[in-house]
């Protein structure tokens, strides 16, 4: 930095209504000093996240020492995070980081754009309990009574917009599969009058007493200080020990304006991200390791689970030139 005289600071006499000139040098340097250091504080670059809606409060929770630390200005976009892939893909928008809820997505619908994902995170699925919601303590004990009660509100998440959507069904027809309930998939179905687009509208749906019961992510409700109901882990998605294939559910999908008929197997919770080909590499880079990396852990303080070390999907010489901090999985697949 430069430091430039100002005419109307200095050559003005002393008692003439002016500064003395030794004044002046000094209003100078402080002026440059303060510009200097504010300059040097701001964020100097941005990174642009298309997000899973849930991840909302882990981000904004890092957005300080992000831009602190490691000089990034955060321009988060959350969103379902199919509609999060269809950004890049389908609209064309451009990003430097996809952060999802759903790994299999990068490899199904970001293949063209993305050649590698990097999974960080796990999470279950629990029952959202309403400030309103009837019979608490019943369904606290048996909820599958109380969900196929008529006088009960439900909501979901459309699962052509968000995992979640998808996982409710599955979470629903594993428990047909483990008491057995047969038809309670198609009752809870049937019931929903409330279609939300992403996870993070059904906090504000419970916490209003608007609606009675939805199943979310256990982070989310952590998140967002929602009363909730842990689920069976035979049946919650969250158990590294349990086999959720053995469940599968169809529906109609979505695709690029053409419906599709999409089967999905039951498969354990896992948060992931990647860097799209034409993104601020470099940038990304640097928030992914400060992210994945940061001795104050991030994300368990929001419910999710840490994967210690991460697991990186993709080309091995990716892996060993940039992130070979995280265990090596094997290749991205779909």
């Amino acid at each position: 930095y430069r430091l430039v005289w100002i005419p109307s600071l200095g050559g003005v006499p002393a008692g003439r209504g002016g500064f003395p000139f030794k004044r002046t040098w000094q209003a100078g340097i402080l002026l440059a000093s303060l510009f200097f250091f504010s300059s040097c504080s701001r964020p100097h670059q941005s990174l642009r996240i298309f997000h899973a809606a849930g991840l909302a409060p882990v981000l904004e929770a890092a957005r300080p020492w992000m831009e602190s630390d490691l000089g990034i200005e955060l321009l988060a976009e959350g969103s379902g995070s199919q509609a999060a892939c269809r950004k890049l893909t389908e609209l064309g928008r451009p990003c430097d980081l996809l952060m999802l809820s759903d790994a299999p997505l990068v490899g199904e619908l970001c293949r063209d754009s993305c050649d590698w994902r990097i999974d960080f995170a796990t999470d279950d699925v629990v029952l959202g309990v309403g400030s309103r919601a009837p019979w608490i303590p019943d369904a606290e004990v048996n909820w599958i009574e109380v969900l196929l009660n008529p006088d009960v509100r439900l909501a979901r998440v459309d699962e052509n917009l968000a995992p979640i959507g998808y996982r409710t069904m599955l979470v629903l027809k594993l428990t047909e599969q483990t008491r057995p309930m047969p038809g309670l998939l198609t009752n809870f179905l049937a019931r929903c009058k409330v279609v939300v687009d992403d996870v993070s509208r059904l906090p504000p749906l419970l916490k209003s007493g608007e609606i009675d019961y939805a199943f979310l992510y256990r982070s989310i409700a952590w998140a967002n200080e929602v009363r909730h109901i842990p689920l069976d882990p035979r049946v919650n998605l969250g158990s590294p020990r349990d086999d959720y294939s053995v469940a599968e559910v169809t529906f109609q999908a979505l695709t690029a304006g053409t419906r599709r008929q999409v089967t999905v197997r039951g498969a354990y919770v896992v948060w992931t991200l990647s860097i799209p080909s034409g993104a601020d590499f470099k940038a990304a880079k640097r928030f992914v390791t400060g992210f994945l990396n940061r001795p104050e852990d991030p994300l368990s303080p929001h419910g999710l689970k840490p994967l210690r070390p991460p697991r990186f999907y993709g080309p091995k010489p990716v892996w060993e030139e940039h992130f070979d901090w995280t265990q090596y999985a094997g290749e991205l697949t779909p």
